[in-house]
């Protein structure tokens, strides 16, 4: 719908054209916000908004408006039940939690960051468990955050974790490229991680 598709152009724009980015999701949040309140998806869109604002404001020098908005959509998260908040990749939980670690890292707190961060990434491996069917936007969306925390972790010294979670990253392309070995986006994928050296030509 209208509003889902703004909030996704948001994302995508925010780091590229941030001031077009906020245009769009401010607009969205107008909008959702003349929803009925007890609409079922009201709450949950407006905490997308928020917390995927968060990025333009924080690109554009913008740090206490950055801040209100995750504030706001920590607010708008009080008033959702669990039953409304369900956790997986780009969810409205997900991208609240991961705008939050992103804002520790920012304020210089990496060692927070990385205590969200893992509890991120427990959600989607209990996420991953739950689900029947093999997805590769819901492995591209855990390749990004893992190699997000691997880049955190080596920034701090944590070697060991890094390289484990390097090999988790690499373990998800490698099955992606045993059952699907022509699929343009998983070859994308593989020849990434064989530019950053992590592995050969070769699917062993």
């Amino acid at each position: 719908d209208f509003v889902q598709a703004m909030a996704k152009q948001g994302l995508i724009l925010a780091s590229s054209d941030p001031k077009r980015a906020l245009a769009l999701l401010d607009e969205a949040y107008a909008v959702m916000s003349k929803a009925p309140v007890g609409s079922a998806y009201r709450n949950t869109y407006l905490i997308r908004l928020d917390a995927t604002a968060y990025y333009p404001l924080r690109a554009m020098n913008r740090p206490g408006e950055a801040r209100a908005r995750l504030q706001r959509a920590k607010e708008a998260a009080s008033r959702t039940s669990e039953q409304d908040f369900k956790y997986g990749p780009m969810s409205h939980r997900e991208l609240l939690n991961t705008a939050y670690a992103e804002e520790e890292l920012a304020s210089g707190f990496p060692n927070r960051a990385l205590v969200a961060y893992r509890e991120i990434l427990s959600q989607f491996r209990a996420h991953f468990q739950r689900s029947k069917i093999d997805d590769i936007a819901d492995s591209y969306a855990m390749s990004l955050k893992l190699a997000r925390v691997t880049e955190i972790l080596r920034q701090t010294g944590n070697s060991s974790e890094a390289d484990e979670l390097e090999q988790e990253r690499i373990a998800i392309w490698r099955k992606w490229m045993k059952s699907r070995p022509t699929n343009p986006f998983v070859l994308k994928q593989w020849d990434a991680l064989r530019a950053a050296g992590l592995v050969g030509a070769q699917v062993q």
